[in-house]
């Protein structure tokens, strides 16, 4: 992740509180969609921050993960930033009106922007993974997240196998009785993860998934919205 130094940090961090406290307009680009957000800042809680958007946002419904371009004028001064969706729910202080939670400034440093969406697997969600090598060994590891062009596995206590980069094995995904089979390459390996990226869809950002794998991120998103929004709405205010 992108570490500012502390002053810059703290400066950050400042003017974001007083824009909380003074409830400050903002406009939010979605880049995914294009579609233009309009409303207040709410609150800055940790590593989030959020925003009530105004009744005109009340059909939309931003992606986990996109990208969006955060635009707010304080203090006389104009500021701009990226930063990733993290959630959104409905207020339970004000029926009809929708929370917006976004990552902070510099958070989209730990994304990788030209690629695919890649969506965390939440707790209390069972994805099960098979993954084997032409020679026949077979793994069963847990995932850490997923995308339209790969998936990132975590073998815990096991060593992941010693594949080489570029090494293809067959990937076995299941979901809610949906079944993805796919081929795939080894990208990456860090301590006991294994970074996977299928060969079956086109690189790119016009990412062509088969109709399995699509259904199964498209279950995955709507899982963690409904946990990210059940949180939000528990957590004090």
């Amino acid at each position: 992740m992108k570490r500012w130094p502390e002053r810059q940090r703290d400066e950050i961090a400042g003017v974001l509180e007083c824009a909380c406290k003074d409830e400050t307009p903002v406009v939010v680009l979605v880049r995914d969609s294009g579609e233009v957000l309009r409303g207040r800042f709410d609150g800055f809680e940790g590593s989030r921050i959020r925003l009530a958007l105004e009744a005109s946002a009340a059909g939309t419904t931003p992606r986990p993960l996109s990208v969006c371009g955060v635009t707010f004028g304080h203090d006389e001064k104009a500021y701009v930033f990226l930063a990733p969706v993290w959630g959104l729910a409905e207020d339970p202080r004000q029926p009809g009106r929708r929370l917006l939670s976004l990552g902070l400034p510099g958070q989209i440093a730990t994304l990788d922007v030209g690629a695919a969406r890649r969506i965390p697997i939440g707790v209390g969600v069972t994805l099960s993974i098979e993954i084997g090598t032409y020679d026949r060994r077979c793994w069963s590891p847990e995932a850490v997240d997923l995308s339209a062009s790969g998936i990132l596995l975590d073998f815990g206590t096991d060593r992941p196998p010693r594949l080489p980069p570029g090494a293809l094995v067959e990937i076995a995904l299941e979901l809610d009785g949906v079944r993805a089979e796919l081929t795939a390459a080894v990208r990456r390996r860090e301590g006991a993860r294994l970074g996977l990226s299928f060969v079956d869809v086109a690189p790119g950002a016009a990412l062509t998934p088969p109709e399995p794998l699509r259904a199964i991120l498209t279950r995955l998103e709507e899982r963690w919205l409904e946990s990210d929004a059940a949180q939000s709405s528990s957590s004090p205010r």
